[in-house]
């Protein structure tokens, strides 16, 4: 029999249950009790949540595996793995140890890595020590090192803690401009654009340039030393170092200057067209052995045209050169007319016969009192001019010739050195003065030479 109250087994002769002591009566309902059933409690669970524990557990894990990769978490180890990566030209340790995002990419690490020297490295290796040392002084506050201000080292906060990166400051490195050319260059695989590459390491580099132009072309190769960007570049969030190609261009130039005393000068070179710097001279190259030259200006009102073939190799002032020949010939004629009609004025005993001389200058009044009194008749034969002794002047030219003529006494050679000037109003010369000349002329290429007709 069982106990009504608890449930357990009672004996038969029991009076009490010895469980929970109640007592028992032999008639009692309880000597026919059935035993109280015993409940078990389950505690269901979600099964997504048993599906997200191992996955928090999993990214647990690679949480701490990859801040294991991550950092570095100090200035030192960044300072030894940085050091390290620059000994071995380690380009992927050094793209995880920067935080410049114009740098951050392969081609100018590379760049940097295949360029870098023992000098580069050592001074690399200097400003990073230089910077850990005043971190520690600072109690590891980022600052930048005005000292070595190319590189200085930063903390950083990311997800997975404070960080320390090398900032280094980005370099871009150019050519000068040169008129009429184009001019390119690269540094390993790295190409210019528009004259200029961006977003280098500072460093020392091997650069190959490519200087051409309407008439040829020049290759030139030049190193630049990490000292010459970090010392003699502008700086300005970035440093920029320009290549002076004057100073490494050792082939033919042509320098064309822009003479005093002359307008609308306009030079052509093999029929193209120059870009001339009206304040200095204008330097071309690099240049062939010859070239055509066409210089056209304006010399005291008048429009001077003058071509030829040019020698490279030699040292000259063609411009000068040029003007002075067109000078020379356009005087030639001035010259010429002023000698037939003197001629004639004195054989005919008439000065107003006189042509292309001022009236009232020096020269045509001495050739009118000569004529008046009743000199020797004579005949010209030709006049010869020198274009090297030209000189121009603000308002008047310079020039000498040598003059032929024929009289009873035979051949007469007159020397002679003519100042001429502007007709008032006109875009031409006339003769105001004339002087006496030591120098006989001669002519052999025919070109400054008229003769009679």
């Amino acid at each position: 029999m069982y106990c009504l109250k608890c449930g357990h087994e009672i004996n038969e002769d029991e009076k009490f249950c010895s469980f929970c002591g109640t007592p028992v009566d032999g008639n009692s309902s309880n000597l026919k009790a059935v035993p109280k059933v015993k409940t078990n409690y389950v505690i269901k669970i979600d099964k997504k949540f048993l599906y997200i524990i191992p996955v928090v557990l999993v990214l647990i894990v690679a949480y701490f595996i990859t801040k294991s990769f991550y950092g570095p978490y100090t200035p030192e180890i960044l300072q030894e793995k940085f050091s390290k990566a620059l000994a071995t030209h380690d380009v992927a340790t050094i793209l995880s140890l920067i935080d410049n995002n114009e740098l951050s990419n392969k081609n100018s690490v590379e760049a940097f890595v295949n360029n870098m020297d023992d000098n580069t490295i050592s001074q690399y290796v200097s400003a990073i020590n230089s910077n850990v040392q005043e971190l520690k002084y600072n109690n590891n506050t980022s600052y930048t090192n005005a000292s070595n201000n190319f590189l200085y080292l930063i903390k950083k906060r990311t997800f997975f803690g404070d960080v320390w990166k090398v900032h280094i400051n980005p370099v871009t490195i150019k050519t000068q401009p040169i008129p009429m050319d184009n001019i390119s260059f690269n540094i390993g695989k790295l190409k210019s654009n528009n004259g200029a590459i961006t977003n280098l390491f500072p460093s020392s580099y091997k650069v190959d340039l490519a200087i051409s132009n309407d008439f040829t072309k020049a290759d030139i190769k030049t190193d630049i030393e990490i000292e010459d960007i970090l010392y003699n570049s502008q700086k300005a969030y970035t440093y920029i170092y320009s290549i002076d190609l004057k100073n490494l261009y050792n082939g033919k130039k042509l320098v064309l200057e822009n003479p005093d005393n002359v307008s609308d000068l306009s030079i052509k070179l093999n029929g193209k067209q120059v870009g001339l710097n009206r304040n200095a001279n204008t330097e071309i190259y690099p240049v062939p052995e010859s070239l055509d030259l066409e210089v056209n200006a304006t010399v005291l009102g008048v429009h001077i045209s003058e071509k030829g073939k040019i020698d490279t190799s030699m040292d000259n002032n063609w411009v000068s050169e040029f003007i002075k020949r067109g000078v020379a010939k356009h005087a030639l004629n001035i010259l010429y007319n002023a000698s037939v009609s003197w001629t004639k004025a004195n054989n005919d005993g008439n000065p107003s016969e006189l042509t292309d001389a001022n009236p009232n200058g020096q020269y045509y009044t001495d050739a009118a009192s000569h004529i008046e009194s009743a000199p020797v008749k004579t005949q010209f034969i030709k006049v010869i001019v020198d274009p090297k002794s030209v000189r121009i002047d603000s308002d008047a030219l310079y020039i000498n010739d040598t003059e032929y003529y024929n009289d009873k006494n035979g051949q007469n050679i007159a020397n002679w050195t003519y100042k001429l000037q502007q007709i008032p109003n006109k875009q031409e010369w006339w003769i105001l003065e004339d002087s006496s000349s030591f120098e006989k002329l001669n002519d052999n290429t025919g070109e400054f030479t008229k003769s009679a007709v």
